[in-house]
């Protein structure tokens, strides 16, 4: 824990575009594509100059947009879907780059944390717990539990174990 009086600075790193179609395994010219029509104005991405520097949310936008449009989902619900796994991917990302103490300052960015997101057949998009809680609710509810599950916990940690420095920093300084 932190003595009383010492300054926190969270520091969350930025990666180039090679870097994050090396971590994510979305091609720059995909990422150019969806930029050029206007897909990717939810991303935390800073310009500099002409190049972006992409945040662990926008690796993780990403990763679960790429995965979804791959597997044929719409566009459009494939944005939302990111949307919502974005900020948990980018917990779970800070979560597995920061270890001991560090661990209390980093992650849950104002969002409700859950492992998954499904995006279930009927077309709703849901953050669940567990699968077993997700499937009674909608046995309950008389909803067929198929769809679409993102991992985001997993997600999170393959980015951090395949980013080239860690996603998140914690620096102390003495009062």
């Amino acid at each position: 824990m932190a003595e009383i009086g010492t300054s926190i600075t969270i520091h969350r790193a930025r990666f180039t575009a090679p870097e994050v179609e090396e971590i994510t395994g979305v091609p720059q010219v995909v990422i150019r594509d969806w930029r050029r029509r206007k897909l990717l104005d939810k991303l935390q991405t800073e310009m500099v100059g002409r190049r972006g520097a992409y945040t662990a949310f926008d690796l993780g936008y990403l990763t679960v947009l790429h995965d979804l449009t791959s597997k044929g989902m719409a566009i459009g619900q494939a944005l939302i879907a990111a949307d919502v796994a974005a900020p948990l991917v980018e917990t779970f990302a800070e979560f597995a780059t920061s270890k001991g103490p560090d661990a209390a300052f980093v992650g849950l960015h104002g969002s409700r944390l859950a492992r998954y997101v499904i995006v279930a057949g009927d077309g709703e998009i849901v953050r669940a717990g567990s699968l077993g809680d997700w499937e009674a609710f909608r046995d309950k509810e008389g909803k067929s539990a198929s769809g679409i599950v993102i991992d985001c916990k997993a997600l999170g940690e393959q980015i951090a174990a395949k980013a080239p420095r860690p996603v998140v920093s914690v620096e102390r300084s003495a009062p």
